[in-house]
């Protein structure tokens, strides 16, 4: 028994030491992500041994999810140009019944016939699976002195018609794009010719004609607008 006692201090320095290196080991094996994140995909189950550099799982940051897609090549340069001069070019994205706001962040360097990739930063994506697929639109930079009109005032894809003492004046067009509100579809247009402006109030025929000519003689059947160029049935 006194053996024992006399013992008692380097056994318990023994099992003190036992236990500040199971601490320690139990420390080393805690995984702390270094930011706030989303779990994507975990590759291995309690008790499981692991090497070391195995991964142990994926993981997103939950504040900065970006969703990757696609423009037309022809609008990379104006977009860009619209990041370097500092502007916020929103997007809105649905997916089932949500809809979420993003915003521009990147836009690719290399192009091919699908377009230009973009990366889009969500501004909430809570509620957003990783790897989803949405369909979003993103705004273009504002541009000035362009107009709105309906689809079938377009004639060739590049001139509209003013109606101008009840005769037809072709004006020739830049087409610089397309506004959706709801299901109505307009499209944006520009003068081709400084010389020959669009302006605000403008009568424009809104019927398309298949043979439509300078010089034709119409009647106007009705009045209304859209964005800043009038519109008018003619027959």
């Amino acid at each position: 028994r006194r053996r024992a006692i006399a013992e008692h201090p380097a056994r318990l320095a023994q099992l003190q030491a036992r236990l500040a290196e199971a601490r320690r080991d139990a420390e080393r094996g805690e995984v702390v992500a270094p930011f706030a994140a989303r779990i994507g995909k975990v590759e291995v189950a309690a008790g499981d041994q692991v090497q070391p550099g195995q991964a142990l799982l994926n993981l997103y940051p939950s504040d900065a999810l970006f969703l990757r897609a696609r423009v037309p090549a022809i609008y990379a340069e104006e977009l860009r140009a619209a990041l370097g001069r500092g502007e916020t070019l929103r997007a809105h994205a649905e997916f089932g019944t949500s809809r979420l706001a993003a915003r521009l962040e990147r836009i690719g360097g290399e192009a091919d016939a699908r377009g230009v990739d973009v990366l889009l930063r969500m501004d909430d994506a809570a509620k957003l699976p990783v790897g989803a697929f949405l369909s979003a639109v993103l705004e273009r930079p504002r541009l000035e002195a362009v107009f709105a009109v309906p689809p079938s005032a377009l004639h060739g894809g590049d001139r509209i018609y003013r109606i101008e003492d009840g005769r037809l004046k072709a004006v020739p067009v830049l087409r610089a794009g397309e506004r959706r509100d709801g299901e109505r579809l307009a499209m944006l247009v520009r003068a081709r010719d400084e010389a020959a402006p669009l302006r605000d109030g403008m009568l424009v025929s809104r019927t398309h004609l298949p043979h439509a000519i300078d010089g034709l003689a119409v009647e106007v059947v009705g009045g209304g607008g859209s964005g800043g160029a009038a519109a008018g049935a003619t027959r």
